[in-house]
Formats: C-alpha cells, sequence, structure tokens
C-alpha cells in the first residue's frame, strides 16, 4: 500500500465522496468478489537448451457499489497473486495491486481515479498507440500493468467524446517508452475522437518529465502527438499515426515518427474466418522531417470459431530488416467458467521484438504453452 501515500489526489477524492454522501441514509453498501485462476507451463528450446516455467497466478477482483445502488459511485481492486513460478527448478512468489480505482459514471461523464488501464486506437497487433499499457495479442489474460492517475471522458449526444488524464507516482517505463517519467511530476494529455461519414477520427496529446536513469543526467520534457482513424467500409480500415519530441541534446534521436495502417475481414468460409492484416513503419531521427533509422513490421492473424466451444487462432509477425518471423498458434477451448488454452510458437534465436512474445516466452526459440483458467 505504499503507493498510496503518493496518490495524494487518490486520498482527497475518496474524503469528498464520504463527505458529501455519508449520511445515515446513504450507508448501504454492496459487495461482488470474483476472481480468476490460472495456470501455466511452458516448455521451451533456446540456444540448444530446454527450458521449462511453470506459473499459478489467481486474480482476485472486489467490486463495490458504494452508497446505494443507483449511486454513480462505485469502487474496484484487483490484487494479482503470484502463488507459484518456478522456471528450472527456481521459485518466487508475489502479490501485487493490479487495479485499484474509485468510479463515477453518469450519462454522459465518466471519472476514474486510481490505478487503472488506460488504452486508446483501432490497431490490435502492432500499435502505434501503445503509450499506458502493454496488451500482448498473444496472451490469452490480456494483462497488462495499470497507470496511477485520473481519467475523465465526456460523451457528447452525436458520439464526439474527449478525454483528460492526469498520471503522478508512475517511477517504470509504461507502454513502448524506453525511460521511466519523474513520478515526482505530474504527467498530462488528452483525446478529442469525433464521428467522420461510415467512421471516427482521434486527435491525441500527452506530455511528462522524462527521468533517464544515468545519475548524473537531468530529466527532460517529452511530448507526444497522435492522429488516427477508422473505417467500416464492408472491410475495417484504420491508421495510427504518432509523432515523439524528447527534448534532450544528448540523446542519439530526439524525434520518433509511428505509422501503423490496418484491415480487418470476416470471410463467409465455414462459421466464419476472420482475418486482421496490419503494417507499422518506426523512424527516428534528430529532425522533425529526416530518416536517420527505421525498423517495419507487418503482422497478420486469422481466427476461426471450430464449434460453440473450440475456436483457432493463428499469430504472425515479420520484421523486415532482420527477416525475422514471430508465429503463434493457440487453440482455447472454452466451458462456463474454465478455460483451455493450448499453444505452440516459435520465435528466431535473435528475437530482438519481444513484445510479441506470449506470457513467459519472451526471447527467441520454439516451444509450448499450455494454459488453464478458471473464473469465479
Amino acid at each position: 500500500m505504499k503507493k498510496l501515500i503518493f496518490q495524494p489526489f487518490f486520498l482527497i477524492f475518496v474524503s469528498v465522496i464520504l463527505f458529501c454522501h455519508l449520511t445515515p441514509k446513504s450507508l448501504a453498501v454492496s459487495f461482488d468478489l470474483s476472481g480468476q485462476i490460472s495456470a501455466r507451463y511452458d516448455l521451451k528450446h533456446s540456444n540448444s537448451n530446454w527450458q521449462n516455467a511453470l506459473g499459478l497466478r489467481y486474480l482476485s477482483e472486489v467490486q463495490v457499489k458504494l452508497f446505494s445502488d443507483d449511486s454513480p459511485f462505485d469502487a474496484e481492486m484487483m490484487l494479482n497473486n503470484f502463488i507459484f513460478s518456478g522456471e528450472n527448478a527456481e521459485t518466487d512468489s508475489d502479490v501485487k495491486i493490479y487495479r485499484l480505482k474509485l468510479r463515477y459514471a453518469a450519462t454522459q461523464a465518466e471519472f476514474r481515479l486510481g490505478l487503472q488501464k488506460i488504452n486508446f486506437g483501432p490497431a490490435q497487433l502492432l500499435r502505434s498507440l501503445m503509450w499506458f499499457d502493454r496488451v500482448n495479442p498473444t496472451d490469452p489474460l490480456r494483462m497488462t500493468h495499470g497507470v496511477w492517475g485520473a481519467r475523465f471522458r465526456y460523451f457528447f449526444l452525436n458520439n464526439t467524446n474527449i478525454w483528460a488524464w492526469c498520471l503522478y507516482g508512475n517511477d517504470e517505463p509504461k507502454g513502448m517508452e524506453t525511460f521511466p517519467s519523474n513520478e515526482e511530476i505530474p504527467e498530462w494529455g488528452g483525446r478529442l475522437q469525433f464521428p467522420v461519414p461510415h467512421g471516427e477520427i482521434g486527435l491525441t496529446y500527452h506530455t511528462r518529465a522524462v527521468k533517464p536513469e544515468t545519475v548524473n543526467s537531468n530529466n527532460f520534457r517529452e511530448d507526444r502527438y497522435a492522429l488516427d482513424g477508422r473505417w467500416d467500409l464492408g472491410i475495417g480500415l484504420w491508421f495510427e499515426s504518432t509523432v515523439q519530441q524528447q527534448h534532450e541534446v544528448y540523446l542519439p534521436y530526439q524525434w520518433r515518427h509511428m505509422i501503423t495502417v490496418g484491415a480487418d475481414f470476416t470471410f463467409g468460409l465455414g462459421n466464419g474466418l476472420y482475418a486482421v492484416a496490419e503494417y507499422n513503419g518506426t523512424f527516428l531521427s534528430d529532425e522533425m522531417l529526416t530518416v536517420e533509422d527505421e525498423y517495419r513490421f507487418i503482422a497478420c492473424s486469422f481466427s476461426y470459431p471450430v464449434s460453440i466451444f473450440d475456436s483457432f487462432s493463428i499469430f504472425s509477425f515479420y520484421h523486415l530488416r532482420e527477416e525475422s518471423l514471430y508465429v503463434y498458434l493457440n487453440w482455447q477451448r472454452t466451458y462456463d467458467r474454465w478455460v483451455i488454452n493450448p499453444g505452440i510458437y516459435w520465435y528466431p534465436e535473435t528475437a530482438t521484438y519481444s513484445q510479441f512474445a506470449s506470457s513467459g516466452n519472451a526471447g527467441g526459440g520454439f516451444g509450448a504453452q499450455l494454459m488453464i483458467i478458471f473464473n469465479h
């Protein structure tokens, strides 16, 4: 709970709610306890060696409806419990706060405060707008660390919506960040999302104080700008374009431009074959309109529902400059509470893009994974 000490706005918000609503008539509070147990076994061959890992995780969730059933206030707490984790006879266990937030939800507005997930943008596999989360498309649990902060959203009647956020106390890199933020300096940003014919457009901005890893380095300012859009024209089409400027002359590159374009379509084959394809380019330079280094990827995925219980998926990523291929195949069988998820994967031995590695499989090599999930 040490983090809460450094989140003054979180404590202020709790105090305001209690002051405004804590009357004898409003003391009714309802609880909803749920959770997820997942067991995972990995067997991987890498660098001429076989490695194995066994993990057991319990994700517990408590949802609280504050004051009354029709109150706009509710709260959520989730704990990430590593009951057991072992890799080549090494074991470890840990308990961390996974989510902890208060929420105010009205007809056209929502306000969240605390440790939460913030993500946006239409891309699915190669996300240029992966600013605050690290959701892995090959991870059956879709888990990602949250960020401490406040987020506000307002929805207009014409489907336009605005976002505003302020983050504080986050001392580890998030999203695709290389250096962490200065946890004592708030970072903030916003987003405008509005409808256009057959789709929608989004404009996003974020700024933060970066804290380099070297001891003698000073903080420097980082600004991010983004434009994204999605259209439904029989097939789904989208793009994400971002520009990042780091105001530090000693960095090798001060500018980073990223572009993602993608499409999806469901083919009328059998029960319906869903396909996604995306291209991503990352361009680094010292000046805004120049390119000194670049990385390009293409990715595709196919999902097919074999039956009401079974589905098959394949994810493929290709690094154009390294000419390296990443492949992950997955079969999922789903019951009311149980999910059985076996998968096999192959990543090149010199894999450098671990974003595509599924949970527990970072790095190169080939192997198999079995995950069993129980929800209650």
